[in-house]
């Protein structure tokens, strides 16, 4: 007897890894729509001469990461692993005031007045949030000083987020420290304060292992990023009829369709094949790890079929569905990669990179020094950089051509490394990617967002429509694995009654 019928709408690495999951936890008959020509998503790797060029994120972390780990071993991609160097422990931030990069270490931050300052209130004088959420900028002023939020925070969350501290919500960005403030200091937690879900890596993967690449804090592949996701389609492309990988293909439409006579309803779901043919398919349930803002016009396109096939008014909770997929914001980011025959000066040659806070007003939000990172992957003694500009702080530079991105980031070059002259020095090579709306931006009230979209979609299609994905699990891509392994795990228990 075959199992029940997924629909997975996406190729990226949260639709790769349910599927994967689907099939290890139940009997599920898979189909995975990915609308172009590859797998991975914002996950995207090329090489340039001889040089691993990543267009999205540039490594995996091992913090949180247990089931990353554990999906990486499993498709036996151990052999293939790089771990990040030790210099890339170290990391900057850019102090305009010194107009200079400001290393950041315990040592180095221990003995600033602002800071002690600011522990010593949240000790002393710590108070929960006066509301339901509140956004970094307000909970970090309000809870140390605002020279905390600024100086140290705003950078960190432009690094994950690319986003503005003044419009984040920190319930849904930190949601674990934001509870836990509710019960007194943030620094000398209360044990009514919630703990951390502490991950769980398969036992199959080695100790020793896990502990290597828990202690490089991050990792990559020799070819780069993608060969997770490549691994993944590989391994669900030999699993026969049980999964069905469509590149080229995507939903256009999704409704409710009534009783068959077994007694099961599901979900009708009309396909569009290489941008022209169509065919229309039965699916118990459906999985959507799209952004929602494509999510929103599937459901908007089936909405108007279905008005103009019935003289019935448009259902208020799909309505109210689709508005609210279509409120979450997403954030676009440019990335210039840059490489130079010789090295560069410190802390190029030894450091992870430097984030940018906003007050500064420049036009990068950071950078990353691949070459100190992952320098097995280097050639010689040259530095391969990579400058990450735009995001929900910097819109207006989505707009600009690559060629401007470009001599942006050789000036940044120069001023960060306190060497203006640098930006004359030719790149020996440069490649520049835009990520339209890349990263969703979780602003003050997305917590209410995501349960609203929960709650709706449940209301239309009987709990057969789950949304998944970053906006909705985190940004992170641990989160997207672990996410998907959860829900996989939550299918397995529900399907068995």
């Amino acid at each position: 007897m075959s199992g029940p019928r997924v629909l997975i709408l996406g190729g990226g690495i949260s639709g790769l890894s349910l599927a994967h999951f689907l099939r290890q936890t139940s009997k599920a008959q898979c189909t995975l729509l990915e609308k172009s020509n590859r797998v991975g998503g914002w996950i995207r790797t090329t090489k340039k001469q001889g040089l691993v060029i990543e267009h999205g994120p540039a490594s995996y972390f091992a913090r949180r990461g247990e089931d990353t780990i554990g999906l990486m071993h499993e498709l036996g991609l151990q052999d293939q692993l790089v771990l990040a160097d030790k210099a890339a422990k170290q990391r900057y931030i850019w102090n305009e005031k010194q107009g200079k990069l400001q290393h950041i270490s315990l040592m180095g931050l221990a003995f600033k007045p602002w800071l002690i300052a600011g522990f010593l209130k949240d000790l002393v004088a710590a108070q929960p949030s006066p509301d339901p959420d509140e956004t970094i900028y307000s909970f970090i002023s309000r809870r140390f000083n605002r020279r905390m939020a600024e100086e140290l925070v705003d950078p960190a969350v432009a690094g994950i987020y690319g986003g503005d501290i003044r419009k984040l919500s920190m319930r849904s960005c930190f949601p674990v420290q934001f509870e836990a403030a509710q019960h007194g200091s943030l620094l000398r937690p209360s044990k009514k304060a919630p703990k951390p879900t502490a991950g769980k890596a398969p036992s199959s993967v080695p100790p020793a292992l896990l502990r290597s690449i828990q202690m490089s804090g991050s990792f990559s592949f020799q070819d780069g990023m993608e060969a997770l996701p490549l691994a993944l389609q590989q391994s669900l492309t030999s699993q026969g009829d049980a999964v069905r990988l469509r590149l080229g293909s995507e939903v256009v439409s999704l409704s409710s369709v009534p009783d068959d006579p077994t007694g099961q309803c599901g979900i009708r779901a009309v396909i569009q094949h290489d941008g022209d043919q169509q065919t229309t398919e039965d699916f118990d349930f459906v999985y959507s790890t799209l952004p929602t803002y494509s999510l929103a016009s599937i459901l908007e396109h089936s909405q108007a079929l279905a008005s103009s096939s019935s003289s019935a008014p448009a259902s208020d909770a799909l309505s109210s569905l689709i508005d609210s997929l279509r409120s979450i914001h997403y954030a676009s980011m440019y990335i210039c990669h840059l490489a130079y025959d010789s090295a560069l000066p410190p802390p190029a040659s030894a450091s992870f990179g430097f984030l940018v806070p906003s007050s500064a007003k420049r036009p990068v939000l950071g950078a990353q020094f691949l070459s100190s990172i992952f320098p097995a992957r280097n050639h010689g003694s040259g530095t391969h950089l990579r400058m990450l500009l735009g995001g929900d702080r910097q819109p207006d530079l989505i707009s600009q051509a690559p060629e401007s991105i470009t001599a942006l980031s050789r000036q940044a070059v120069g001023w960060s490394l306190g060497q203006p002259s640098l930006a004359e020095l030719e790149p020996a090579m440069t490649e520049v990617s835009l990520a339209k709306q890349c990263i969703p931006q979780f602003y003050l009230g997305h917590a209410d967002t995501v349960s609203k979209i929960k709650q709706l979609s449940e209301t239309q299609f009987g709990g057969r429509l789950v949304v998944l994905g970053a906006a909705i699990n985190g940004v992170a891509m641990n989160e997207c694995i672990a996410s998907a392994k959860r829900a996989a795990r939550e299918f397995a228990m529900t399907s068995q009654h």
